[in-house]
Order: C-alpha cells, then sequence, then structure tokens
C-alpha cells in the first residue's frame, strides 16, 4: 500500500449521519504509552480501584485516564543490542522488536486480561506467552507499590488465539484454549489464587498442535449456549457439562489460518454468521453468511464472503493488508451495529519472515453497513498508519464517555487510542466518504481456500511458482522401478503423468490433484515437500484445507520384488495413512500412519517433508495387491496426507531419515 493511498484513506474516520445539519463523527486520538516491546497484547482494566480504566503491557501498567504515571507488575529484566553506526553496541530494554534487526518474540507475555479472579475486590492481571509457554496470574496486591505475586496456573496455552470468557455461563472467566493437544477450557479456584486451574477437554485425539491458528466463542446455533469456534468448524456445548462429556464437533472449513473468530448476526436475518481473518500471516477477510438450510445431514451451511484479500479489486474500495493477526468485534459509532477492527500484525515473523513484512502498520475499522437490498458492506476507515496490531486488541472506555477505545500491544511498543465524538456539517461528512473503486469486487472474490496463507520471500516463492524455473526433483539414488499393471505397462504410481490414471479416487480431498511443483515451499518456506519429480500428492494443497477428505486407490499389481520403498508425511493421526491392501478381498495388508512414522522416528513434531518408507514385501511375493491412500481426517491440525514415489526394489533401499515397516 502506497503512502499517497494511506493519506486518502486517513479520513475515512467520518462516517456517522447524526442529523439533517450535522453529523457525529469518530475521530481517534492517539497515544504512544511505550516505545519498546514487551508484549503482543493489551488490556484495560481499573487496578487501583479508583473507577479509571487503567493499561496493562508486559510489565508495566499505566493510571488512566492519563496514563502518565507508570507502574510495575514485575521487574523488567530483559534486555537486547543493537550495534550503532559507529559500531559500537547499545543495551535496550526489552525484546527485540522494531528497534532490531531480526524476529523475535516476547515469550512470556502475548495477551493480557484484567478481572477479579480472587473476588477480593481488585483486579487482576492474567498473562499467556508465546504458545506452548504457561498462563500467569498476577495478585494485585491491593494498593501496595510492590511486584505483583506471580502464579502458574495453567502450564501450557496452546492456539494463537487463546481467550478468556465465561465460557460454561456459570458466571466465573475461563481460560479457553488447546491443552494437551485439545480444545477446551479451564477454570479457576476462586478461594485459592495460586492453584492450578483445572482443564476441561471439549475435544477428543488430543491431535490439534500448539501454533493452531484461529479460536472464538459464540452461540452458533441459537441454544443459548456457547460454543467453541476454530478455523475448522465449531464445537457445540452440550446441554448439560455433567461427567465433562465431549462437545460435538461440526466441522467447516471457515479458514486456512485464522485468528480471533466471532459468532454474529452480520445480515440482520436472525441467523449466527462468523467472521473471522482467513489467514494470520497473509491475507484475507471474510464473513461467513449462515443459510436458511441445511445440509443432508441436519448441518449449519455458510456462504463465505471474502471481501478484503491481496490485490486492491478484491475490496469494493481498494484496500489491502496483510497479515490480520489480532481482530475484535465491536460498535465503534454507536449505530448498534458491531464493526470490524484489526489491522496489520508488524513484524509479525521479523523484518523478512512475512509478506509485505515492512508495509506500514496500518489499523483499521470496518463499519458494518446493511444495505436496503439485503446485502453487506464493510466500509474501511483508517485508524492509524503506524502502530498497527500485535495479537490482542484490548477494548475499554477511558473517559466513560460509552465509545469503545483501543489499546494495543506489540513490536512497536503500546498504543491507546481514544474514541472521540466530533461534529461536522454534512458537507465535510460527504466528502470523507470513500469511493467504491471496484464495484464488482465481489466478482474477483477468492474463495478462502485460495487465499495466501503466508508469502514468503519472492524468490522463494518464484522458484516454487513459475513455470520456467521449475526444477525437477532428482530419484532417489538406487533406482527403483514402478510396478507393472494386468496389461504388462508400469503403473502410474509416481504421479509423473500428471494426472490420475491407474487410480481411483473418491473424496474431495482427491481433487486438483496431483500437484505440480513445491506448493509447501511457495506457502510456508523454507520448508519443503520433498517430493520427487514434478507431480505428487498433497491433500491440503491447491486450496483443499486440512478438512478435505479422500481416498486413492491404485490399480492391482503383482509383488514381484522384495522391497518398496514410498514417501509421507502427515498428521499424527490414524486417519491419514498409506495402505497395502489385497487386490482380491481388499484387506489391509500392511498400513503406515501419521501416528506411525512418529513413533518410528522417535520424533513428536510435525512436517510437510516427506520421508522415505521402506516396506518389506516378502511376506507378499507373487500376491495381487493395491496401494490406498487414505485421508479421513476432517479437520484438526496437519490433518493431511503427503504421498510420493511407490516402486519395487531388489535390494533394500538405503535412505537417510527412512524409515522402515513389515
Amino acid at each position: 500500500m502506497t503512502p499517497k493511498r494511506l493519506l486518502c484513506l486517513g479520513v475515512l474516520l467520518l462516517v456517522v449521519p447524526a442529523s439533517a445539519a450535522e453529523v457525529t463523527v469518530p475521530a481517534f486520538k492517539k497515544q504512544h504509552l511505550e516505545q519498546f516491546y514487551w508484549s503482543e497484547g493489551a488490556a484495560f482494566g481499573d487496578l487501583n480501584r479508583d473507577g479509571k480504566p487503567d493499561v496493562v503491557y508486559g510489565p508495566y501498567w499505566w493510571e488512566g485516564p492519563d496514563f502518565t504515571q507508570r507502574h510495575e507488575l514485575y521487574a523488567p529484566k530483559t534486555t537486547f543490542k543493537v550495534k550503532e553506526t559507529d559500531g559500537t553496541e547499545k543495551v535496550l530494554p526489552g525484546f527485540e522488536g522494531g528497534f532490531g534487526k531480526k524476529n523475535a518474540y516476547s515469550t512470556n507475555n502475548f495477551f493480557a486480561f484484567v478481572h477479579d479472579f480472587d473476588e477480593d475486590g481488585w483486579n487482576d492481571v492474567l498473562t499467556y506467552g508465546l504458545p506452548h509457554t504457561p498462563a500467569y496470574l498476577y495478585v494485585n496486591p491491593a494498593g501496595q507499590e510492590r511486584s505483583w505475586v506471580r502464579h502458574t496456573v495453567l502450564a501450557e496455552v496452546d492456539n494463537e488465539s487463546p481467550t478468556l470468557v465465561d465460557l460454561t455461563g456459570d458466571g466465573k472467566s475461563e481460560i479457553v484454549c488447546v491443552h494437551g493437544g485439545n480444545f477446551g477450557y479451564a477454570t479457576p479456584d476462586v478461594k485459592n489464587s495460586g492453584a492450578k486451574w483445572r482443564f476441561t477437554a471439549i475435544s477428543t485425539g488430543g491431535t490439534w498442535q500448539r501454533y493452531t491458528h484461529g479460536l472464538g466463542v459464540g452461540d452458533m446455533n441459537g441454544d443459548g449456549r456457547l460454543d467453541v469456534l476454530f478455523k475448522d468448524g465449531w464445537f457445540e456445548q452440550p446441554a448439560s457439562l455433567a461427567g465433562d462429556p465431549p462437545w460435538r464437533l461440526h466441522t467447516f472449513f471457515f479458514a486456512p489460518a485464522a485468528a480471533q473468530m466471532f459468532a454474529y448476526d452480520v445480515n440482520g436475518d436472525g441467523r449466527t454468521d462468523v467472521i473471522t481473518a482467513l489467514a494470520a500471516h497473509g491475507y484475507g477477510l471474510a464473513w461467513y453468511e449462515q443459510l436458511a438450510a441445511k445440509d443432508g445431514a441436519g448441518e449449519l451451511q455458510f456462504k463465505a464472503h471474502v471481501f478484503m484479500n491481496k490485490e486492491p479489486r478484491e475490496n469494493r474500495y481498494g484496500v489491502t493488508f496483510s497479515e490480520l493477526h489480532a481482530v475484535e468485534l465491536v460498535d465503534i459509532d454507536g449505530d448498534g451495529l458491531k464493526d470490524i477492527v484489526t489491522g496489520k500484525c508488524f513484524w509479525a515473523h521479523g523484518p523478512t519472515g512475512g509478506p509485505e513484512s515492512n508495509a506500514p502498520a496500518v489499523l483499521y475499522w470496518f463499519k458494518l453497513v446493511r444495505r436496503a437490498d439485503g446485502r453487506v458492506d464493510w466500509v474501511p476507515n483508517l485508524i492509524d498508519a503506524d502502530s498497527g496490531v500485535g495479537r490482542q486488541i484490548g477494548l475499554g472506555d477511558v473517559d466513560g464517555d460509552g465509545r469503545p477505545d483501543l489499546v494495543i500491544g506489540n513490536k512497536k511498543g503500546a498504543f491507546v487510542f481514544v474514541n472521540e465524538e466530533h461534529r461536522v456539517s454534512q458537507v465535510e461528512w460527504a466528502k470523507a466518504q470513500p469511493t467504491v473503486l471496484f464495484p464488482d469486487a465481489e466478482k474477483h472474490a477468492v474463495t478462502p481456500r485460495e487465499v495466501v496463507v503466508h508469502t514468503p520471500r519472492a524468490a522463494d516463492v518464484a522458484r516454487a511458482q513459475t513455470a520456467g524455473a521449475l526444477v525437477v526433483n532428482p530419484p532417489w539414488v538406487g533406482g527403483g522401478v514402478l510396478p507393472v499393471g494386468r496389461d504388462g505397462k508400469a503403473l502410474n504410481l509416481d504421479f509423473e503423468t500428471g494426472d490420475l490414471r491407474d487410480w481411483t479416487a473418491s473424496g474431495g480431498a482427491t481433487t486438483k490433484q496431483p500437484v505440480w511443483g513445491d506448493a509447501v515451499l511457495a506457502r510456508r518456506a523454507p520448508m519443503k515437500s520433498g517430493h520427487v519429480g514434478r507431480n505428487w500428492i498433497g491433500t491440503f494443497e491447491n486450496g483443499l484445507g486440512d478438512a478435505a477428505t479422500g481416498i486413492l486407490t491404485s490399480a492391482p499389481f503383482r509383488v514381484t520384488q522384495p522391497w518398496a520403498a514410498l514417501l509421507f508425511a502427515a498428521g499424527a493421526y490414524e486417519t491419514t495413512r498409506v495402505e497395502l491392501v489385497d487386490a482380491a478381498d481388499s484387506s489391509v495388508l500392511l498400513k503406515i500412519s501419521g501416528n506411525d512414522t512418529r513413533r518410528l522416528a522417535g520424533k513428536t513434531g510435525s512436517t510437510e517433508t516427506m520421508a522415505p518408507v521402506i516396506i518389506d514385501l516378502a511376506p507378499w511375493a507373487g500376491r495381487e495387491i493395491r496401494v490406498r491412500m487414505v485421508d479421513e481426517q476432517a479437520g484438526g491440525a496437519w490433518g493431511h496426507v503427503n504421498f510420493d514415489d511407490f516402486k519395487f526394489y531388489a535390494t533394500r533401499p538405503i535412505h537417510a531419515g527412512a524409515v522402515e515397516v513389515k
């Protein structure tokens, strides 16, 4: 986005008509509280019981409403070094954010929440850090000027948008997150502030990884109970929580990599819709319209409306920015409709680790407009062009005027934006309205599966996506031959024909196959697919995502060699696997799953890079078999299969990093 374009949008704060003569408009006053990087989030809350909201950011809190008096929650000990122009080193406080030259994270502090957890009349502070780090409760010292006592209340908080809300309706705010691989909530012990919070899983299987993007809470089906949303669907809260039952999972692909998600009736039809950023490290902002009709299984159905993405023509007003890693939904202008607040997450992965890392760190609010024809518009209004967002947007009312104010924490420090009411003439208001540059933007809108999830360095994208630059990966050392079918011809078990001949396909995950070139490198460099040749199977790629399922079954062939090998990578599930099956009765002779490869390799992490799997075929010599690739995992992190290059070998192949199954 060019500075000129930003200048044009900088007056878009003037929006809401109030009377025939004058117009009441929101305008934001900016206050830069802290220039150093201590946290990816910040929060409002009254910490000194004076009735005014204060601000907490990292180790500090500021007294409201003027925020000139600063206090410490805990001693700020972190520092980093930068080199001056004369070659000398200078020590600066905080984590290495905007003053540094490389990526760094405020490991122990990403989110902050203010609440009286021990019910002593003084608000405390709860913080979460980088995924897989603890939740800390800082107990208010009741007005004493000293460090606040810290308790670890949950050993690990996972997911990139954990929150705090009264999920169960018992009047107590709970941590809602992923923990131990499952979605769920942690409940405080109000009688013992130092006690560990009890975590209750609402999902099963334990396979959602720590960096899962996207989480929200809202009543999806109108039963009066809050449900939990995530990028691949939602968990329905049961009528009774007695016995800690698992919540029913409804799968629906909302986003490849979301941030905060919201359940809200956008178009006023009485049905709950979903609002979400589509790619926290890419592009895309959308709302999902809940349809009146359900599918054949009685599941809720949604229609996607992607109203901002990578290209200007994909937004009616030509606005585009990347890395919407924090989103809030709040009525900014007092018209009774909730608006979207979001912006660019400044240096989310450092100065070179994301799409347009050094583009202006913008902060916007998008005004919800319900048109007379029943359609919806989101009118963009620039709040600021040099702050952006982190992982959390704090809401409060600094001056008690009833209008929501904002607090931001990120690698540029901490900012407060006070929402002030201005009155202007109708003429001034009309001049300030944004121009519709692309009235047919909806015609160019991509589907959520087609958004740019992550755009790495331009050179990596070019190598991965440009046809003329495609590098054909060489075959393994030691050769290997393709099995032959009943007609005596080599079967397409390496997918180098560029299609699925010699395979029977079923399910959505088998569409848009095979994958051409290194799509993994294109979306999440420097990781690579590890495929051989030009083509391979990837049930996530080409916009399919983790929710897609499907089965590929090869034509039959006879075992004529004592060994075979293939390339394989999959999520840690039994539902993501490759099998050898009997050609006559389809009984499973051998299988290799995502769980198996981790167990055999002694690894716990997930990767897209395929590794060799060596198979001893001696028990089935001369037998007619088939290869079957199975992706039955409808959602969940890494819920997909990467597969390539099944071949026979006369002697046991030797490959670095291989696992062997018998």
